[in-house]
């Protein structure tokens, strides 16, 4: 049986050869550890043209904004192969199956992709078109396998962490928070990888494959301290520099300073707004006195931190808006050092906001809904088209005009636009 898998371009990030795409190569491994043979990973992330694929499954792994892209390889490859059965995975087919049929595709993989995928290619061609397959997860002790990165080229990849080239690792999947804001493409379910094995694969990623760092993808790091502390203790040796994504809480002195002399040199953490009501309406379970005891920890620490902001919340208003600035500023006295990111926000199907709008302050239009206009790492995120939503108190255009003042006044627009000038 010959499986071809497909990554795609990622339109969202300033260099598409930042991050591998974890999920496919972790799909590789999983299948050939299953005994299948013949699998193949087609990168076109490295934007080489599309080639001819002669396999009998073809799997493409998509996020919304990367859809239309995924359409147009679909029917690119339909052309040489009609024959072969095409499925579609990822976050986009978790959240939108219907419109993967629609587009298409014969199978649609919602959930993670292992063992759906094991299951088409052991069902072959089958005359069954138009199949999905429901979420389903890998149980909490499955994740005990590397993702099969010999299958592209990870010379080609890198993101500069501190001057050292690196790369991204998980080391968890799921979130058991129950943020309103969030879809929850990796389920509430926490599974683990055992720290051991995370070990082992930063040691191969800096011994095979060169690189100096690791950017962890988890959704919080700091969720589980043991699992998190033990990772710490077997990669200290390693010499590896790191990045990863926090929660406000659970988090001590104690754990940032393990945490720093094992080579962390940077954390992000989701504050999301700097109003308390907005906080709770958006169920992130944090408050600001939280968000700000974090910030004082984390530079006591000794480790450079950004902090990840949204306007256009549900109920936000000009005097949420103003909080958020306040934030900010009291944020900036504790570490001058301090980045942030605010971005505007965007509602995502399985999210409680958009199964359960009606239950919060905000409209926009479900229907007509262009994710791709969102996308994080926008030429322009200050477009006016890069805002999709309103609320009660101010419209798309006050929202995008409060966004610009901030970043005015924190000088963190010109930062951000020689940046990326550098970045071409």
């Amino acid at each position: 049986m010959q499986v071809c898998l497909i990554s795609l371009p990622s339109p969202f990030l300033i260099d598409d050869l930042n991050y591998v795409n974890l999920g496919v190569l972790y799909i590789s491994a999983y299948l050939k550890e299953h005994g299948v043979k013949g699998v193949q990973v087609v990168d076109l992330a490295t934007h080489d043209p599309i080639p001819e694929v002669d396999a009998e499954i073809v799997g493409i792994s998509s996020t919304t904004p990367q859809f239309p892209i995924a359409v147009e390889v679909l029917k690119a490859l339909k052309k040489s192969n009609p024959k072969a059965a095409y499925a579609i995975g990822g976050p986009h087919a978790t959240c939108h199956p219907q419109s993967c049929i629609e587009a298409g595709f014969d199978k649609v993989v919602r959930g993670e992709g292992e063992k759906a995928m094991l299951k088409i290619v052991r069902d072959g061609r089958s005359t069954s078109r138009g199949e999905i397959f429901q979420l389903e997860f890998l149980g909490s002790t499955e994740i005990n396998f590397l993702p099969d990165r010999d299958a592209i080229n990870m010379s080609r990849y890198g993101y500069s962490l501190y001057g050292k080239r690196s790369t991204n690792v998980m080391t968890s999947r799921g979130c058991p928070f129950n943020c309103a804001f969030c879809c929850k493409t990796w389920g509430r379910t926490v599974r683990y990888v055992d720290p051991h094995l995370v070990a082992e694969e930063i040691k191969l990623l800096r011994d095979k494959y060169g690189f100096e760092g690791i950017i962890f993808f988890d959704d919080e790091m700091n969720f589980n301290l043991e699992h998190l502390s033990e990772i710490c203790k077997l990669i200290k040796p390693l010499g590896m520099v790191w990045r990863c994504l926090l929660r406000a809480e659970p988090l001590s002195l104690d754990l940032l300073r393990k945490m720093r002399r094992s080579g962390c040199v940077e954390v992000q953490v989701g504050v999301e707004s700097g109003d308390d009501q907005i906080l709770r309406t958006i169920k992130k379970g944090t408050t600001v006195k939280k968000n700000l005891r974090a910030v004082r920890l984390i530079k006591e620490a000794g480790i450079m931190q950004k902090v990840l902001l949204m306007i256009g919340n549900p109920s936000e208003s000009q005097k949420t808006v103003n909080r958020t600035r306040r934030f900010l500023r009291h944020a900036k006295k504790i570490d001058p050092d301090l980045e942030f990111d605010l971005m505007m926000f965007t509602p995502y199907p399985l999210s409680d906001i958009w199964e359960h709008t009606e239950n919060y302050d905000i409209q926009f239009d479900k229907e007509g809904m262009d994710f791709g206009k969102a996308m994080y790492k926008q030429p322009n995120p200050l477009d006016p088209n890069t805002c999709l939503v309103r609320t009660s108190h101010l419209t798309t255009e006050e929202l995008i005009k409060l966004q610009k003042e901030i970043f005015v006044e924190f000088e963190e627009w010109g930062v951000k636009l020689a940046h990326r000038r550098e970045a071409k």
